[in-house]
This record gives structure tokens, C-alpha cells and sequence, in this order.
């Protein structure tokens, strides 16, 4: 699909009420896929003054993620790009621990800048990991990569933006003593989160890892009412994730099989399609903060596919990741 043109037919004013006049969003994984799409969505849909930082592995990726949204910034007919848009990248090895402690501390400096009313970290970068049975585990140094780049450095890097605009502990009366913006911390989680699927052991751990992390942090903010912790699954999308996936003689079978005849019978959502439930959610903020809300569970009844093609859309076998 081409990002670029789905986008441009798809420019209409966001479905909330914005009630903020500068957003400071941090996106990982940005290079590409949902990262991708959700930051263009941003550029497109909020009219408010925005900063954005993309982080990524992929330097070259970033630059055209970062030329895009300044061309969906043009299409919605700003007069002062510079005033009303500014986007810095950076590319980060989400594997290297100490790198990532480091920049942290950088891009939550870009964040506060400005003094922006809503700030949103959302945790997007991951790998689908080695495909396989538990049994056929052997790499270890791969699997303790996997999980440093899937979990390690977003606890690290969330750690830093709670600091930031987190309240202390459990004193509510501390947690009003000082303004702060809004914030929002965005899990992009996965039916693979909540559900065991063979030959996924890797992504699994993984994802259901950083979920309860994220359903702990809620917990930790619940007395701060201007701090939101949201655990998106944006349903199974037409990504490189979702073509490795397909692509892999590793993955079981059956699997395998569900997520090419999704992708041959066009039932994928496409990122943008998910960027914008995602937007949705956020400008309206009515969840509870730690839910776990999947991209279906947005959709009018009457936007949804009737009876058991709904529910195989939804729950796939195999197909739904989170990239």
C-alpha cells in the first residue's frame, strides 16, 4: 500500500476535542510500519502546535518518515510549517542498553521543551524474534537481544518520561502540588500479549512482558490524574513483521497458512487505519489507564464484518502482531 496516498484521502479534522495548543510526542520503531503511520497520522490530524521525536535503528528510514510528515503537514494548509511543526530524529539501538539510558535523557529534554499541555511516549520498536519451537531454542545471545530491544529498553526509556511527568509515589496531594501536561504512555502490545501461539515463543514472552509492565505502571500513577498508560493492540496489519511472519518455514504451519490467506484475501488493516483508532483514543482519553483495547474493539458494529468473519478477523490463530 502506499502511506503517502492513503493518507492524503484520508485527511479529515480528528474525532475528539482537542483541548491543548502543544503536543510533544516520542515514537520508537518510527522507520517504518505502525511508527510510521501513527506519526503521519499526528502530522495530519492534530492542528496544534507539535514536536516530534522519531527513534529508530534505521537512520535512512527516519529521514523519509521525517520527509513524510512534513509533507502531510504542508497538505493541511499550515501557514507557518516551521512554527507549527518541529521533527527530530534519532537513531538509537534499542539493543544497547547503555545508549538508550543516555538518549533518554536527550529526547526527554526535547519532550519538556516548550512546555507543551500533552506529552505521549509511545513504545513501538520490537522484533518478531527467532521463530521456533522451545525446543528448537539454542541461540541465547539472540533471545537476550530480543528481549533487550522488546522490553529492557522501553522499561528504560519509560522509566525516564515517568520521571519526568509522572507524580511521586502514592501522595495525591504531592501530585497536584505541580502543573503538568497531560501525558500518555502507549504500550503497541499484540493478541500475543494474552494468547499463547506456537512457534511464538519469543514474541510472546516478550510482549506479555511488557504489557504487565505497563498494567503495573498504570497502577503506580493512579493517583496522578494527568498521567494515562494504554495498552494498544493495533490488530494484524500489512507490515515487513507480518510478510517475515509469512515468510518463515519456522513458524507452525497452520500459522503460517492463516496469515498468508489474511494477506491474499486483503484482510489486514492497514497501520494508518490503526494510527487513527489510536489517535481517537487518545484525544478522548475514556479509557482506563492499563486496559488493553484492540483496534476491533473501536470499530461501529456496523463498520464490523458480520458473525464468524468478525471473530476471525479478530482472533486469527496467528496473524494478529503488533507491528
Amino acid at each position: 500500500w502506499n502511506l503517502a496516498l492513503e493518507l492524503d484521502s484520508a485527511t479529515e479534522a480528528p474525532r475528539g476535542l482537542l483541548m491543548t495548543t502543544h503536543t510533544a510526542v516520542l515514537v520508537t520503531g518510527a522507520s517504518r510500519g505502525f511508527g510510521r503511520a501513527l506519526a503521519m497520522q499526528m502530522a495530519a490530524r492534530w492542528p496544534q502546535k507539535l514536536t516530534i521525536v522519531l527513534a529508530a535503528s534505521s537512520s535512512e528510514g527516519l529521514q523519509e518518515t521525517a520527509t513524510l510528515l512534513v509533507n502531510a503537514r504542508v497538505k493541511t494548509g499550515v501557514k507557518n510549517l516551521e512554527e507549527s511543526m518541529a521533527v527530530s530524529v534519532a537513531a538509537v539501538d534499542m539493543r544497547d542498553l547503555p545508549a538508550v539510558e543516555a538518549w533518554a535523557q536527550t529526547a526527554m529534554d526535547v519532550l519538556q521543551a516548550g512546555k507543551p499541555s500533552r506529552v505521549i511516549l509511545v513504545n513501538n520498536a520490537g522484533t518478531v524474534g527467532d521463530l521456533g519451537t522451545v525446543a528448537e531454542l539454542r541461540d541465547w545471545q539472540s533471545v537476550q537481544k530480543n528481549l533487550d530491544l522488546n522490553v529492557t529498553s522501553c522499561m528504560s526509556l519509560t522509566a525516564e518520561f515517568t520521571r519526568r511527568f509522572g507524580a511521586p509515589r502514592s501522595d495525591r496531594a504531592a501530585a497536584k502540588e505541580l502543573p503538568r501536561p497531560e501525558a500518555f504512555v502507549i504500550n503497541v502490545s499484540s493478541l500475543a500479549a494474552l494468547e499463547p501461539f506456537q512457534t511464538w515463543g519469543n514474541y510472546c514472552v516478550t510482549k506479555a512482558a511488557r504489557e504487565m509492565f505497563h498494567r503495573v505502571l498504570a497502577q503506580e500513577q493512579a493517583h496522578c490524574d494527568t498521567f494515562h498508560v494504554l495498552n494498544y493492540a493495533p490488530g494484524p496489519m500489512d507490515t515487513d513483521m507480518q510478510a517475515q511472519i509469512r515468510n518463515s518455514h519456522g513458524v507452525f504451519q497452520p500459522l503460517r497458512e492463516a496469515g498468508m490467506q489474511a494477506f491474499d484475501e486483503g484482510n489486514l488493516v492497514t497501520p494508518l487505519e490503526s494510527a487513527e483508532m489510536l489517535l481517537r483514543l487518545i484525544d478522548d482519553h475514556e479509557f482506563t489507564s492499563g486496559a488493553h483495547f484492540d483496534y476491533f474493539d473501536g470499530l461501529p458494529e456496523d463498520e464490523e464484518d458480520d458473525g464468524d468473519e468478525a471473530e476471525e478477523k479478530k482472533h486469527p490463530d496467528i496473524v494478529e502482531q503488533s507491528r
